[in-house]
C-alpha cells in the first residue's frame, strides 16, 4: 500500500522552488565523499501508517511548498502564490 500521492525528486524541488520563491542556486561538479553513502531513495519507504488509515492530504512538492510560504510568512517576506 502506498503512502504517499507522489515524493519529489532534487531537480524537480530547486526548479519549484526557483519558480514560486525565487531560489537562485548554482550546481556544481563534487569531487567529495558523500558522508552518509548514495542513496536510492530519500524518503521512508515505511508505510505502516496507511495500516491505521493514514493518507496524507498533500504530495511531497505541496506540503515543502506549504511550509515555505509559512516560513516566509514568519519572518514578514510573504510572496503572493
Amino acid at each position: 500500500m502506498t503512502l504517499c500521492c507522489a515524493q519529489v525528486d532534487k531537480p524537480a524541488l530547486l526548479a519549484s522552488m526557483q519558480e514560486k520563491f525565487g531560489l537562485q542556486y548554482e550546481i556544481a561538479d563534487s569531487a567529495g565523499i558523500n558522508a552518509t553513502g548514495s542513496k536510492v531513495h530519500y524518503y521512508s519507504l515505511n508505510t505502516r501508517a496507511a495500516d491505521f488509515g493514514y493518507q496524507p492530504s498533500f504530495t511531497s512538492l505541496e506540503g515543502i511548498e506549504q511550509e515555505v510560504q509559512a516560513i516566509m510568512q514568519v519572518r514578514g517576506e510573504f510572496l503572493e502564490p
